[in-house]
């Protein structure tokens, strides 16, 4: 019974301090087999102490409490592409799809999927602007607060040196 609150608190404790982790991820970082790590987890959605939401192809789980449009934006830092397309957004507002393909090195069919995609999630506006479409981010402060929150979990190098150079001009 201690060892199955210690691995409940285990999981719990990675969840939390990495909202929005998916299953593989969680696994990785435990090392626990597949049928031990699923017993656990539902024992823990069961009881309302996490929730789980389906993103495209991945499960991601958060701790109980996270505000629906947290778990939207988290879903979407959690992956590399999005992540820094949000990113370079929130650096650069009003950014055309011909600058993010530039300057993030993304195929054209790539960055427009991603954009698809956020678009969809109701995280990035659209604008026409002549003959161009200009991207900027529907919730300024939400994405900000999120990744002020878990810069540490979700950046890699090069995005958080973009942050920190971001972050110096706000605080």
């Amino acid at each position: 019974m201690n060892e199955d609150l210690d691995t409940r608190k285990e999981i719990y404790d990675i969840i939390s301090k990495n909202p929005g982790i998916h299953y593989q991820g969680i696994k990785k970082q435990l090392h626990m087999a597949t049928g031990t790590l699923e017993h656990h987890l539902d024992h823990l959605t069961s009881r309302g102490v996490i929730t789980s939401k389906r993103d495209r192809y991945y499960k991601r789980f958060f701790p109980a409490g996270v505000d629906v449009n947290d778990k939207i934006i988290l879903s979407s830092v959690r992956q590399k592409n999005p992540r820094r397309i949000l990113v370079y957004i929130l650096v650069h507002p009003g950014a055309s799809h011909g600058e993010m393909k530039r300057e993030l090195g993304l195929k054209a069919s790539t960055l427009s999927f991603y954009l698809k995609d956020l678009l969809s999630k109701g995280l990035v506006v659209k604008e026409r602007h002549g003959r161009e479409n200009l991207y900027r981010l529907r919730d300024e402060d939400k994405v900000e607060k999120i990744f002020l929150m878990y810069r540490k979990n979700l950046l890699d190098d090069v995005m958080d040196t973009l942050v920190e150079t971001w972050l110096e001009g706000f605080l």
